[in-house]
């Protein structure tokens, strides 16, 4: 959804290539990014296909940072428990979507933060390294006592319960 060429490239490939579905990412969802989806499911539909999401979570971007764009920069602020509102409003919001445009599936990127994530205070002061680490193994943890985050159970609820 983020392309320069998002459009050419769907019609591109589309119409010449014997896919089932066009797989979208979806992130970040600045500028117009999340509405393109809307345009990428009726370039889909004109050559027979469907729209599918397999990687979508929310950068922690502005504007001007996606001018010199770095990935590495906006997932190392994914860790805090702060973002669980707002992750947990945009899971909600791509489960809605996905439904409405009938997707084959949606799938968010980063599932560690439907188990884990780290408050700020245990994190502030740990390389960038190590925060991914503990993250990880807090997950696994986590995912073994079937334990949820708000984004999680919120991600449930709207799969649930649509």
């Amino acid at each position: 959804t983020w392309h320069r060429e998002y459009q050419l490239f769907a019609e591109e490939y589309t119409q010449s290539t014997d896919i089932d579905f066009l797989d979208l990412h979806v992130y970040p969802i600045n500028y117009d990014f999340l509405e393109r989806i809307d345009t990428l499911e009726e370039i889909a539909a004109a050559s027979g296909k469907s729209i599918a999401v397999s990687e979508a979570w929310l950068y922690k971007s502005s504007d001007i940072e996606l001018l010199n764009p770095a990935p590495a920069r906006f997932m190392s602020r994914d860790p805090y428990s702060f973002w669980a509102p707002l992750d947990s409003r945009f899971l909600v919001a791509m489960t809605r979507l996905a439904r409405y445009h009938k997707m084959e599936y949606f799938s968010p990127f980063w599932s560690n933060y439907l188990s884990t994530y780290l408050t700020y205070e245990e994190a502030k002061e740990l390389p960038s390294e190590t925060v991914w680490v503990q993250l990880a193994l807090q997950s696994f943890v986590n995912w073994l006592r079937g334990d949820l985050t708000e984004s999680g159970i919120a991600y449930l609820e709207a799969i649930l319960n649509p």
